[in-house]
């Protein structure tokens, strides 16, 4: 319930003290379904990790478009790659 300003560096904070975990648990927050969109948001700050963890994403047909849409709105694919 806070701007998005404010509760994107509370997500950086929360990542930033979890440099070995925070994409394998934002992850696992995002195939739990609470509150999946947050946690694939806040995956946009975790590193070069958060790829790995989304594009096995795409392995799950429930987060398969949302995983697309990140890997793509985020750089890492094309959007020649999203289906029609």
């Amino acid at each position: 319930e806070m701007p998005l300003d404010d509760a994107e560096q509370e997500m950086r904070s929360w990542i930033e003290a979890r440099p070995d975990s925070a994409a394998r648990e934002l992850a696992e927050a995002v195939r739990s379904g609470a509150l999946p969109m947050m946690a694939l948001h806040a995956l946009t700050f975790a590193g070069p990790e958060a790829e790995h963890e989304v594009r096995a994403m795409l392995d799950i047909p429930e987060l398969r478009p949302q995983a697309q849409l990140w890997l793509v709105g985020n750089g890492f694919d094309d959007s020649a790659s999203l289906s029609p």
